[in-house]
């Protein structure tokens, strides 16, 4: 059971993993994939394009977010990271939607933008909203009002090679509960940990 201000935490890897990695030089932190999950109440007074442009948004934010903390602790790791400009910019240098982004194989992006590993993280939101329509101002830091809420988020990041989609290396996070701090500063100690927890290190 994960407890007030506690993540539940899983890890998997293949089994070869610490064989494989030596043969890595290189990474790059893609853009997360984000996914609002909506009551149909909810997904009646805001529309598609909305909760899409929200998503893209949450996406780049924790991208952005995770690249920061990898930059700190930079010394540490056995792979050059990627500047994230550059990465952006291949990945959509062909005028490529966002969407389309979501549907391509993280093996084939690691291709595209010349790095031997990428890291993706996949984020899943839930947050029970009032009658009053936020907007997923959520998305932006905004919380709605009302200590006590019920939130869920689930970060779940991954490591994927270009050689092969098979996923080398995942960790979800997974904190659950009652809280009356902003969401984005529990986001911000997930993100934390994605890089304290990475493998590739020294």
């Amino acid at each position: 059971m994960c407890l007030l201000f506690t993540s539940c935490t899983t890890t998997s890897r293949v089994e070869n993993f610490n064989k494989i990695k030596t043969t890595h030089k290189t990474v790059a932190i893609l853009p997360a994939i984000a996914h609002f999950v909506l009551d149909s109440a909810e997904v009646k007074k805001i529309s598609k394009s909305r909760i899409e442009e929200s998503e893209r948004q949450l996406s780049f934010m924790v991208q952005n977010e995770i690249n920061n903390s990898f930059i700190k602790k930079k010394k540490i790791y056995s792979v050059i990271i990627q500047d994230i400009k550059k990465t952006n910019s291949l990945l959509f240098a062909d005028g490529k939607s966002f969407e389309e982004y979501k549907t391509i194989g993280k093996d084939s992006l690691a291709k595209i933008i010349g790095v031997d590993i990428v890291l993706v993280s996949n984020i899943k939101l839930s947050k029970k909203f009032s009658d009053t329509n936020y907007d997923l101002l959520l998305a932006f830091g905004i919380t709605p009002p009302g200590v006590g809420s019920k939130f869920k988020v689930v970060l779940n990041s991954s490591v994927v090679a270009k050689s092969a989609p098979t996923v080398l290396w995942q960790k979800e996070y997974n904190p659950t509960g009652k809280i009356d701090e902003d969401l984005l500063m529990i986001l911000g100690r997930m993100i934390r940990t994605v890089a304290i927890d990475f493998p590739y290190q020294k």
